[in-house]
């Protein structure tokens, strides 16, 4: 992978792509791990919805915001000690090596020095290593499973590089099918059981497709609760703030009427909406099929899984 070192920083080349249509192309900085520079825009009806920005032109600070969050959160549980233990600087290293990639969306990052392609790196179709679940779940805390990776040669190839949300949690692949597993809090490990009780509820209460079942899953010498994913290659999650963030809301409107005109004027308002009990607009989201990429209404999309895994 060649470098270029310019006034003492090292650079990379990206483009930014939508599965296999190019975005944008940029300098990244991967002393600071952020753009530095955009040099073109090739499609920006396929960027990742909400990096528009105001002035309806796809920014270097929209872009940088994008990154930022598509990393694991500062307020991940244990996520110091795994830094720590990986000796790495920032969560932003290990979404750099998974070149970006997702379970909840089709975007990702193409070294123009060293380029690959979707179908070759791909989570969704091109099975990954258990290393990097392994440390996000907090399998390697004391007690928890005696089968812990060497941190020295942990691949950090893995959609566990840019899965949000403070719980420990990870993707595993079990039978050939992407499932999440999360952890509960503490000794008392409630979380899990709670999501199984109310998978319970959930199917008294609505038929199948319109909620988001929950099993028990033994893994090691814990239990956590599991969920197969949703979305395939050419689906992806639409975070409710990604949709808003860029707009003014009007003064004659509430948040929700806000969020519901930002859908419709977005040609979202027929596919699958998913909310939950959560203060804050990143914990909802919708869910839509793509139909093509040049179609603004079916190309939006999201960054944060925990959109409706949480």
């Amino acid at each position: 992978m060649l470098r270029k070192a310019v006034n003492l920083v090292t650079l990379a080349h990206y483009v930014l792509m939508n599965k296999n249509t190019p975005v944008l192309s940029f300098d990244y900085d991967l002393d600071d791990h952020k753009a530095v520079r955009i040099r073109e825009v090739f499609a920006p009806e396929a960027a990742p919805f909400g990096l528009v920005d105001r002035r309806s032109d796809l920014s270097k600070a929209e872009l940088n915001y994008w990154w930022r969050h598509r990393a694991i959160p500062s307020s991940r549980a244990q996520i110091k000690r795994l830094l720590e233990n990986l000796q790495l600087e920032s969560t932003l290293v290990l979404a750099e090596k998974s070149f970006g990639l997702s379970l909840s969306d089709r975007y990702w990052l193409n070294d123009e020095d060293d380029p690959t392609s979707w179908d070759a790196v791909n989570f969704f179709d091109n099975d990954f290593s258990d290393d990097l679940g392994f440390l996000t779940l907090g399998q390697d805390l004391a007690g928890s499973s005696p089968d812990a990776p060497d941190y020295r040669t942990v691949n950090l190839s893995s959609p566990n590089s840019t899965l949000g949300g403070d719980l420990l949690k990870k993707w595993k692949i079990v039978n050939g099918e992407r499932v999440l597993l999360k952890s509960g809090v503490g000794f008392v490990n409630q979380e899990p059981y709670n999501e199984v009780a109310a998978t319970a509820l959930h199917r008294r209460l609505m038929e199948p497709g319109e909620f988001t079942p929950y099993t028990l899953f033994e893994d090691g010498r814990r239990v956590y609760s599991a969920c197969p994913n949703l979305l395939g290659p050419d689906e992806e999650l639409v975070a409710a703030w990604d949709a808003i963030r860029n707009v003014k809301q009007p003064n004659n409107l509430s948040g929700l009427r806000f969020y519901v005109k930002r859908l419709e004027d977005l040609g979202l308002d027929a596919d699958a909406t998913m909310t939950d009990l959560y203060r804050f607009f990143g914990h909802e989201g919708a869910r839509f099929l793509h139909i093509n990429l040049v179609s603004f209404t079916t190309e939006k999309r999201s960054r944060n899984h925990d959109n409706v895994y949480t």
